[in-house]
């Protein structure tokens, strides 16, 4: 689990779709970010992603295994 929460981030840095072993990413309350990169979804053992607070755009929050 990676918790980037509560912090001023405008976007999640595409490095982290390079920790293949990372099973949750809390990233609630960055109020900027608007997108995840289609990269991170793509993690084998990735299974919660939050971004409640955050700016996100509907068709950018939908994220497929």
């Amino acid at each position: 689990m990676l918790d980037l929460s509560h912090n001023k981030f405008t976007e999640v840095p595409e490095c982290l779709a390079r920790i293949p072993k990372m099973t949750a990413l809390l990233l609630a309350n960055n109020y900027d970010i608007r997108s995840i990169p289609a990269e991170i979804a793509q993690l084998p053992r990735l299974h919660t992603i939050s971004v409640m607070g955050c700016d996100m755009h509907r068709e950018s929050a939908q994220l497929e295994n």
